[in-house]
């Protein structure tokens, strides 16, 4: 079946990261080939298998539907066909017809693209910032020739100056940059994360945003005391704070989404949180990491739970744990920071040390992705992929966690 327009664009590429789904144009051998890429972004790229005069099978690359019509896929297809019928070699033609595009106009088609599955809040600051930041420092090279030096002083101004934007900037550029390997326009992604922070100036004593938050390469030791720490008064209702606090950092919750979940929202290793508990009133599904269904279970434990029914984190009365058992925990060990403020330390971590996307990072986060409308067509949430997100972050948070004492705290 011949594709057409809406076919081109209503084409899907498979849930799972690294594979493909192809669309058959008829004749000459042409195809729209969706991609998953690693980053859990998507990519639409014109492919083309064609039996050459020695009967041996050749597949060409045509270019990204953003920069290469259907028509003009379908002329080239054409052309690529009688060249192989007639014994020329069609692949060093169509190579060296290929011209790369530029930055520009990579990011114009990379955010075109997402721009459905965004807010349109969303759309706009990533244009906005992309155009203010990215554009003056990359937009005229080739796509081909941007490296990490050119994306290193992009960077710099904004490193230390607006260090929350530089953190958005940054995904930004990496997913642009993978949707141009999606699209075979680069071979591998040129920009590295971990060595472009290791070439900025330090952030130490910055703050960002308006919740406090501890600097991730701090969060480890933090965690180790929060697990170490001896008990006060009441040993018993110590371990359910630490669990409480704990169970926020691993997930991404706010303190009250924590608070208010329930044993029911819980099935196996995900819990589905209703909208009238999450603050953007929708519903969503968490991954939980071994460790934070371990944290859950041990919550069993304690006397006046010890049944999965009702609130997971109740008080003794039976009612929501208030807000401040979180804060109050940290304050006493005088680690800087607020629980919510946990949530930037796992921002900025998965920017910084991951290769995660940026809309993936805000999923993890339960940030809106896309207006009511468009969020009711999105295809995926995402789990798996934030669930393997999710499981490195939990492996880094106890990095520096004697097993034996957070054993202690679960109650095993």
């Amino acid at each position: 079946m011949k594709l057409n327009a809406r076919k081109v664009r209503d084409a899907r590429a498979p849930d799972k990261l690294g594979t493909y789904r192809t669309y058959g144009d008829g004749r000459y051998g042409l195809m729209l080939k969706a991609h998953r890429n690693r980053d859990g972004s998507e990519s639409k790229t014109w492919r083309q298998q064609i039996t050459r005069a020695d009967g041996k099978r050749t597949n060409l690359g045509l270019g990204a539907v953003e920069l290469v019509t259907l028509d003009e896929a379908r002329d080239m297809a054409f052309a690529n066909w009688r060249a192989a019928k007639r014994g020329d070699e069609v692949r060093r033609r169509v190579k060296a017809a290929s011209i790369a595009p530029t930055f520009e106009t990579v990011a114009a088609a990379y955010v075109e693209r997402n721009a459905a599955e965004w807010r349109a809040s969303t759309a706009t600051q990533v244009r906005s910032e992309v155009n203010r930041y990215a554009i003056p420092a990359l937009g005229t090279l080739p796509i081909d020739e941007v490296r990490q030096r050119d994306i290193v002083a992009m960077m710099e101004p904004l490193w230390t100056a607006k260090p929350t934007a530089a953190d958005r900037v940054l995904g930004y550029v990496h997913s642009i940059l993978s949707s141009a390997v999606g699209q075979e326009l680069i071979g591998a992604n040129p920009l590295d994360k971990k060595a472009l922070i290791a070439a900025m100036p330090s952030r130490a004593g910055i703050t960002k945003g308006n919740y406090a938050s501890l600097p991730y390469a701090e969060l480890p030791a933090a965690v180790a005391r929060i697990v170490e720490a001896p008990p006060l008064r009441d040993g018993v209702l110590d371990r359910f704070a630490k669990m409480a606090l704990l169970v926020a950092i691993l997930t991404g919750l706010r303190t009250q989404e924590t608070l208010r979940m329930e044993w029911a929202h819980i099935d196996g290793d995900t819990a589905t949180i209703p909208p009238e508990i999450m603050k953007s009133n929708q519903e969503h599904r968490v991954p939980l990491s071994a460790q934070a269904s371990r944290l859950l279970e041990g919550t069993l434990s304690l006397p006046w739970i010890r049944k999965k029914v009702g609130l997971v984190f109740r008080s003794r009365k039976g009612k929501v744990a208030s807000k401040d058992t979180l804060e109050r925990m940290l304050k006493r060990l005088e680690i800087a920071g607020t629980p919510h403020g946990m949530r930037t330390t796992f921002r900025v971590w998965a920017t910084e040390q991951t290769e995660a996307s940026e809309e993936l990072i805000e999923l993890c986060l339960a940030h809106e992705v896309g207006n009511k409308v468009q969020q009711a067509y999105r295809r995926t949430d995402q789990l798996e992929q934030r669930r393997a997100l999710m499981a490195q972050w939990a492996e880094y948070v106890f990095s520096a966690t004697d097993p034996d004492k957070l054993a202690e705290v679960i109650g095993s």
